[in-house]
């Protein structure tokens, strides 16, 4: 053992990576510790399910809901997670939908549970007259607790105006201390998005890459064990940082964004 670490620190490329890693590591531990405000991130993924037209190749196609021939329908979903290290309770989440967007119906849930979140007590009255405008176009929510890295899952029905050309969604929170922030709808591995798995497994492989050489004499053994890994560097790499967010938030401080 004493060798191999005499050889990782005479290897300049090696001890570069190694104290570029240790050194973004604790900049990041500091920066975290120096964060105060809780931060909630929210993206959207939306999909066009069917559209009403006619046409000589495809016949006349109608889609409706609730016996109404809508012009469009499209399947929204809203992930909400808590990035935070507070656990917060009694947070009011909002959903708008842009001009000529109207909301056809709703369910929201936590991620890990059937659990349905009520609607705020002022948002009530308007469930109660489906002819309120406001029926259409927002929602309001009543979040009892919101525990750190715990996730809540939205899912709107939608339909919009020939006019418009994608329905658009935007949430708010109302809560002290609170910072809602989007991100854009990315792919995800093991629920880790990929802007997170992708960086740290290009990091995971140039440090296993730097050990196998230091330590494989046979170029062929270590460009296959190469090769295996890059089959499922995303996968690593993506429950690395799942037990590097719980480590975290075991520390207190507060784990990046998915």
């Amino acid at each position: 053992m004493s060798d191999f670490l005499k050889t990782i620190f005479n290897n300049q490329y090696a001890c570069g990576t190694i104290l570029a890693f240790v050194g973004a590591l604790i900049g990041y531990i500091f920066a975290k510790f120096a964060s105060k405000m809780a931060v909630i991130s929210y993206n959207v993924s939306t999909a066009k399910l069917g559209e009403t037209a006619s046409n000589d190749i495809h016949g006349k196609i109608e889609v409706s809901h609730g016996g109404q021939l809508l012009p469009n329908f499209y399947f929204s979903k809203i992930k909400i997670q808590n990035c935070s290290t507070q656990d917060l309770e009694n947070i009011r989440l909002l959903l708008y939908v842009g001009d000529g967007v109207l909301i056809l119906s709703d369910f929201i849930r936590y991620s890990n549970a059937v659990r349905k979140i009520p609607y705020s007590a002022d948002y009530a009255s308007v469930t109660a007259n489906p002819q309120d405008p406001l029926f259409f176009t927002r929602r309001e929510y009543e979040i009892p607790v919101l525990n750190r890295g715990q996730t809540i899952l939205a899912e709107l029905t939608l339909t919009h105006r020939m006019d418009v050309a994608f329905p658009l969604i935007v949430a708010s929170m109302v809560h002290k201390g609170v910072k809602l922030i989007e991100q854009p709808h990315t792919a995800e591995f093991h629920g880790i998005s990929i802007r997170r798995t992708l960086p740290w497994a290009i990091i995971i492989g140039a440090v296993s890459y730097i050990g196998i050489s230091t330590m494989c004499s046979n170029i062929w053994l270590g460009s296959g064990i190469m090769l295996l890994y890059g089959f499922f560097a995303q996968s690593i790499s993506a429950y690395v940082l799942k037990g590097g967010d719980k480590i975290s938030r075991i520390l207190g401080i507060t784990p990046p964004i998915s």
